[in-house]
């Protein structure tokens, strides 16, 4: 399943869920501050994660992540013998997979067998995992902790001061979520605002036209890519599913899509009259790697697109990559 392929179903999943939530630009992400080392409840030596269970922190030695936001930030936090288990999808579908060499892939949150055969002493996991079989891990003395909310910027940021809390190395945390933030602001700062053309995100499963706005991570994508969120400033939030007559009325300029999304987009007997399908307009295709990340990976997507509208190929400083 590409990408994209997985975000609707995310999205799918998120039927009913408020798509409020502040990631839309690179000032609204929250301030590094001593005190406000990640967006969960401290309590002493425990986190309480986003299923509100209390989860000791400490120096975990066996960590295995089910979480494909957790699986970059644990890669960058925490020395290689230490994770010993990450999402298939990740090994086989992120363009840093190779970096994870020879780590053991589970495919899903409810492969237990799996899970265990890793020897975990920790386990990260995401809002989709059952929590029938995450009470089998407790039940056999292996901590579980749920991350939440994977929106964009503003939810990696808490995830890496949350991860880096959890595991005692606030200092690391720091680091790369700086490094994270200075990416962003470097990405902010090549494109001025007038040079920005409106434009959406867009996304076309079967006859389902689904977009990505405030609320979401693509809203991220076209802001530090260099796009104005079109949908967002006529009211649409999250992750909204459009009519054909929806779109003609918002009749962007550009529209942002997955690879071999031009010709469905533009050869539709409705669709075909929108302004980006002409001369003058452009549809924008990402590569298919991690355009769809509303992790770490959102920095190299964000590069792609600034560099697909505007031709700009910022210098984005990288994260020390030494052992904490």
């Amino acid at each position: 399943m590409s990408p994209n392929a997985l975000n609707i179903f995310a999205v799918l999943l998120s039927v009913g869920l408020s798509a409020a939530g502040a990631a839309l630009v690179g000032r609204e992400v929250p301030p590094l501050e001593p005190e406000a080392e990640s967006m969960t409840t401290r309590d002493a030596d425990a986190l309480v994660d986003a299923r509100g269970r209390k989860v000791r922190t400490g120096p975990y030695r066996r960590i295995v992540s089910l979480n494909t936001v957790a699986d970059a930030i644990l890669l960058e936090l925490v020395k290689p013998e230490r994770l010993v288990g990450v999402t298939t999808y990740t090994l086989e579908a992120n363009p840093i997979g190779y970096r994870f060499g020879a780590k053991h892939g589970i495919s899903r949150s409810k492969d237990v067998e799996s899970v265990l055969a890793r020897r975990p002493d920790l386990v990260i996991v995401s809002k989709f995992a059952d929590e029938a079989y995450l009470t089998r891990l407790r039940e056999l003395g292996i901590e579980v902790f749920d991350l939440g909310e994977m929106r964009g910027v503003r939810d990696t940021v808490a995830n890496i001061r949350t991860l880096a809390a959890l595991l005692e190395l606030p200092r690391r945390g720091r680091r790369i979520a700086e490094s994270y933030i200075r990416n962003l602001a470097a990405l902010e700062a090549a494109v001025s605002d007038h040079q920005k053309p409106w434009g959406i995100y867009l996304s076309v499963l079967g006859d389902s036209l689904f977009g990505g706005t405030v609320g979401s991570s693509f809203s991220d994508l076209l802001h530090y890519g260099g796009v104005r969120d079109l949908a967002a400033a006529r009211g649409f939030s999250g992750w909204p599913r459009y009519s054909p007559e929806q779109l003609i009325a918002l009749d962007p300029a550009v529209i942002v899509t997955s690879k071999g999304r031009t010709r469905m987009i533009c050869g539709h007997a409705l669709l075909g009259r929108l302004s980006a399908c002409d001369s003058e307009g452009r549809i924008i295709e990402m590569p298919e790697r991690n355009h769809s990340d509303p992790g770490l990976g959102l920095v190299d997507a964000a590069q792609d697109l600034q560099t697909l509208v505007h031709r700009i190929e910022p210098n984005l400083h990288r994260s020390d990559k030494g052992d904490p």
